[in-house]
């Protein structure tokens, strides 16, 4: 047979043969690994068994990160254990093909974590790690994290740090003075403030063990098991006066030995913390300047807006323990501290804060969650308290793990009075009180000379408007009722591009729309929301000798960060407020006037927490307004509720929260019951409604009958009804059976509109294929594990057995 020539140093070289497994001989103890692999899969969500070798014993400890052979594709994994022996046969497994070496990348107490909070939301190990743990750059392994600082520089750092914050602390006490314009935070501040501050200090002083002792692996005596603390602080007004008592208690956590994660909404709300920290010393955790690029600092940052490689060299120094805080968004709230540490949460009611990738966890549960785990502090800050804190604050009725009781850390009157500015509402009747020859105008005479007042005491005004977006709700023009979709009821949207007006819900056209009130037709729609631009155009043609300045994230100049304490007019929404530079170095700058433009826009907000939502962003803008001793002045401009006006005036929010809690336990909605939202193709979810028990329910059932003797649901029994109490005049949710009237778990079926990225592809396919529905299912607090356990169920068999469709289900979702 001939063969084809080849040129020297061409020819084929003959194939390695790949070393078989049978080569290799396994440890000699414990030589089964049981792996949590990177599979999202929900039916793939266990642990696989592979088998340890001898030259990899010594590193194949748990926690460490493997590379394996899953099927016909190589994955990477976490060892979560090690056995002698396995469920599956030896004669299956296989080897672990390689071991990562970057040593241990989950401890015992965050695999503990992980696993708490994949049950609680319903998700795998596997959908926690992905979000935990930040993508691997091979590059920050290589470097050394202990150059400038490790865990011996860093004790002797703290105890400097408590030496100094020592001294200063007692000598402010003889210097504090009642003045909200300093800008460091004392105890002593604290004490003429909050009430509760001395039961706050002295929990963050009770530590067990300090953090950089946590890989010596001592457990906690029995004094400090389930000793874990969770406070409620409402924020006071004044110029970033939240961050700065949010320093203080940051920094009386670190030097008493806490690691502490603090999850804020945004990345400007980073930054402020950020600046108050560093008035007390701490610095950023970066490379520093100098040829050798050392790392060092005391502050990390967890957040989408940096670099893959300073997250996972963030996460790497929280991690071993280099570095004692940490500051972030969301994702900061499966930052791996350790031993009892301070979880904080700011703004716990904010949007930014629900997940967007499945098990689609609640940052303030999950924070709750692992506050439990490991018996640290739990504080939530806000300026309005949520409805969720409202009803930990009785502390009844609650749901476990992810909730609890809250201690109340409230200002004092006379702090709120003097710190707070005056507020006006200036509505229709109040101008007409007044005689205003132009109410009724979006921005009334009184408001214009207030504006004019202002800057003519050199200070800037700011001018808040509703959100602008490239939507615009629409309300009929003649009776000025809501536009709302005939097929759902959901509210309709004008594109800003004047096509035809669109359901928010399920996507649907208003095509011969009427108005249910007053039966005017399709021409009577307007928008019901104005942007920043037409707005600075009606600005300029009155103050047109003074600077107007846009901040808004819809504009191409984008949020502006800082402005001069100067005379000029600030437009911007809500949430992207400028902040103000002064010149004192004893105080921070501030607004001289605050304008609520629109105020009536608050009466067609939509969703479970609207009016929650705009207390808390009117308060946020009214907070950097002057207070009242120094002339400052809140004005809101518009129609809107009378507790709306009443909680901002008197800087209250739990006037506005127990109304919403109480209304929220006669109506059966959350936090007094547990609520689940299910959707995806219609099939699919009514499949998945009934497998659950939602659906097959009979009133006249007992509820008794299907529950066991242990109190747990039986698993082939329907959800349990909803049985509403009068009581004293109030509605308590419960699960005991009694003569009273029964509500059954489901709400919905309703249709929803495609997501953006299947829209265009779907659009020119028939309505059936586009059949995308949701539910919404309801239960008592004492069986949320049980609905968990069962949805999570039902979608592992929908994706195992390839059925076709969308399905997903969320548990404590903010929005229904």
């Amino acid at each position: 047979m001939l063969e084809q020539p080849s040129l020297d140093g061409l020819a084929r070289k003959p194939r390695r043969r790949k070393k078989s497994d049978s080569t290799q001989s396994q440890a000699d103890n414990c030589p089964i690994a049981h792996i949590v692999l990177d599979v999202q899969a929900s039916h793939l969500g266990k642990t696989f068994d592979y088998i340890v070798s001898k030259d990899q014993d010594d590193y194949a400890k748990p926690g460490c990160m493997v590379r394996v052979k899953f099927g016909t594709r190589r994955v990477n994994g976490i060892i979560w254990s090690r056995s002698e022996s396995s469920t599956t046969p030896i004669s299956s497994l296989k080897f672990i093909e390689k071991i990562i070496p970057i040593g241990e990348v989950v401890s015992k107490s965050f695999m503990e974590d992980i696993s708490s909070i994949a049950d609680a939301y319903g998700g795998t190990r596997a959908n926690i790690i992905r979000l935990a743990l930040p993508r691997r750059i091979a590059g920050v392994d290589k470097e050394n994290l202990l150059d400038d600082i490790h865990l011996s520089k860093r004790v002797k750092w703290i105890n400097e740090l408590q030496k100094n914050f020592r001294s200063n602390d007692t000598c402010a006490i003889s210097q504090y003075d009642g003045s909200e314009n300093l800008r460091k935070t004392t105890y002593a501040r604290m004490i003429a403030t909050y009430n509760n501050a001395n039961l706050l200090k002295q929990s963050l002083e009770d530590v067990h063990k300090p953090y950089y002792l946590h890989h010596e692996n001592s457990s906690l005596s029995n004094n400090y098991k389930n000793n874990c603390k969770a406070f409620l602080i409402d924020a006071l007004p004044g110029a970033m006066r939240w961050a700065q008592d949010l320093a203080w208690i940051i920094v009386t956590a670190i030097r008493a030995g806490r690691q502490v994660a603090v999850v804020l909404p945004t990345i400007r709300e980073v930054n402020d913390v950020m600046r108050a920290l560093m008035v007390y010393g701490l610095k950023p955790y970066k490379k520093s300047q100098n040829p050798s690029g050392t790392l060092s600092g005391d502050v990390a940052r967890l957040c989408a807006y940096d670099s893959p490689a300073d997250r996972y060299r963030a996460w790497r120094a929280i991690e071993k323990g280099i570095v004692p805080c940490v500051l972030g968004t969301r994702s900061a709230m499966y930052a791996p501290v350790e031993s009892q540490a301070l979880f904080v949460i700011v703004e716990d009611g904010a949007y930014q804060y629900a997940d967007g990738m499945m098990p689609y966890a609640q940052a303030r549960g999950v924070m709750r969650l692992r506050t439990q785990n490991h018996n640290g502090v739990f504080i939530t800050m806000s300026f309005a308290r949520s409805v969720i804190s409202q009803n930990e604050l009785k502390g009844k009725n609650l749901a476990a793990k992810v909730s609890g009781p809250l201690i109340e850390i409230k200002p004092f009157n006379t702090i709120v009075s003097n710190a707070c500015p005056w507020v006006r509402l200036l509505n229709l009747d109040n101008l007409n009180k007044i005689n205003d020859p132009s109410a009724g105008s979006r921005i009334p005479y009184t408001a214009l000379a207030s504006i004019r007042q202002t800057l003519d005491a050199n200070l800037p005004v700011l001018l808040v408007t509703a959100q602008d977006d490239t939507v615009q709700r629409a309300a009929c023009k003649k009776c000025h009722s809501m536009a709302r979709c005939k097929r759902c009821t959901g509210p309709l949207d004008l594109p800003i591009d004047g096509s035809a007006p669109k359901c928010a819900w399920c996507g649907s056209a208003a095509i011969g729309w009427k108005c249910s009130n007053c039966s005017s037709g399709s021409n009577f729609i307007e928008a019901i929301r104005v942007g920043v631009n037409f707005t600075a155009k009606e600005i300029f043609k009155i103050f047109n000798d003074v600077p107007i300045i846009i901040s808004s994230a819809k504009q191409k100049s984008g949020v502006i960060e800082w402005i001069d304490q100067k005379p000029m007019i600030v437009i911007c929404t809500l949430g992207a407020e400028p902040r103000v530079l002064s010149s004192s170095k004893n105080s921070c700058g501030e607004y001289g006037l605050v304008a609520i433009l629109d105020a009536w826009t608050s009466l067609y907000n939509t969703g479970l927490d609207s009016r929650i939502d705009t207390l808390n962003a009117w308060m946020k803008a009214a907070s950097m307004c002057a207070s009242k001793n120094r002339g400052g002045s809140v004005l809101i401009l518009g129609e809107t509720y009378d507790i709306l006006a009443k909680s901002l005036e008197e800087w209250d929010s739990s006037i506005l929260s127990k109304q919403e809690l109480q209304e929220r336990s006669e109506a059966l909605l959350p936090p007094t019951v547990c609520v689940a939202r299910i959707w995806g193709f219609r099939q699919a979810v009514v499949d998945t409604l009934n497998a659950i028990g939602a659906m097959s329910v009979d009133v006249s059932e007992d509820i008794t009958k299907v529950v066991s003797k242990n109190g747990d649901l039986d698993s082939s029994s329907n959800l349990p009804m909803l049985k509403v109490e009068t009581k004293d005049s109030e509605s308590v949710v419960s699960g005991d059976s009694s003569e009273s009237e029964y509500l059954p778990p489901l709400l919905g079926i309703v249709p929803m509109k495609p997501p953006s990225t299947l829209h265009e592809q779907n659009s020119q396919r028939f309505e059936e294929l586009n059949d995308r529905v949701k539910a919404v299912v309801r239960v008592p607090l004492e069986y949320r594990d049980e609905l968990v356990n069962r949805l999570k169920k039902e979608c592992a068999k929908h994706f195992a057995m390839r059925k076709n469709g969308e399905l997903k289900f969320s548990v404590d979702p903010k929005d229904l």
